[in-house]
């Protein structure tokens, strides 16, 4: 009898064990299918309220930009796809409650609690930090359009992208990046592209801030109506800018003279056409 008794104990408990299991298996899938419910429920309604709200112009501001223009999705699908599954994700972690996989719910917990903000609010800080950087490329290209600075669609462009590695930056550290080599390598190349930059420019304005300095020095010297001569050049001064005056030789041929010549070497004024000073 004892013999019989133990095998009946142990039968006794698979059955309670597998009654429970099953209860929890059967509750977890009951909540799995409320948690879908729910979640297409209130997904719908966040998309028909942002569709009513005309949100998605704001997704299309983002599309003007050239480095989202292939991006073909709405702002209201993509949110309200994120609230499904934020719902859904709530409704596994009950379900892994009721199931006492402790492990695996805590980790889903920290996804949720933790990861999760971190992510959506980098993402914010990225998007927004893109459109802003459009903004201010946009209000640079058009000011110095009006200004007649030729390289100023250049100077709107580095600027975006400079402003767009900013945010990335600031936003990868939100969603808890360590993002401490990226800033050594990002000093060294910016700090490499400005010396690069400012190296040209300087060689390339050499001439014209001579020119201007020179211009400076020496621009009550001459006027229009001058006859002068210099080196093998003689001619008539027609016109003078900033920078470099323009003789008529006697055969018609105009030349233009920087101002930067006539202030280093020999120029001989042989006469002054008085009527027209």
């Amino acid at each position: 009898m004892n013999w019989l008794d133990s095998f009946g104990d142990i039968f006794t408990t698979l059955g309670k064990s597998a009654a429970s299991g099953l209860a929890k298996f059967l509750g977890a899938l009951i909540v799995l299918i409320i948690g879908s419910i729910v979640a297409k429920f209130v997904s719908k309604f966040i998309k028909k309220l942002m569709d009513t709200l005309n949100v998605d112009k704001f997704g299309d501001k983002l599309k003007e930009i050239d480095m989202f223009s292939a991006i073909d999705v709405k702002l209201s699908d993509v949110t309200s796809k994120l609230v499904y599954w934020v719902i859904f994700f709530v409704f596994i972690i009950i379900a892994t409650e009721i199931l006492q996989i402790k492990a695996l719910n805590e980790a889903m917990t920290d996804v949720l609690t933790v990861y999760l903000p971190r992510f959506l609010s980098a993402a914010v800080i990225f998007f927004v930090g893109v459109f802003m950087s459009n903004i201010i490329k946009n209000f640079i290209a058009n000011a110095t359009s009006a200004m007649g600075i030729g390289a100023g669609k250049l100077l709107s462009v580095f600027v975006f992208y400079f402003l767009v590695v900013m945010f990335t930056i600031v936003a990868l550290n939100q969603a808890g990046i360590d993002t401490e080599i990226l800033n050594t390598n990002l000093q060294l190349i910016i700090g490499a592209f400005l010396f690069a930059i400012s190296l040209g420019y300087g060689l390339s304005a050499r001439d014209l801030m001579g020119n201007m300095l020179a211009s400076f020095y020496i621009k009550d010297k001459f006027s229009a109506g001058q006859q002068i001569k210099f080196g093998n050049i003689e001619g008539k001064i027609i016109s003078k800018t900033n920078t470099s005056i323009t003789l008529t030789k006697d055969d018609g041929n105009q030349v233009v003279i920087p101002l930067s010549k006539l202030a280093r070497e020999e120029v001989e004024i042989i006469k002054s056409d008085v009527s027209s000073n």
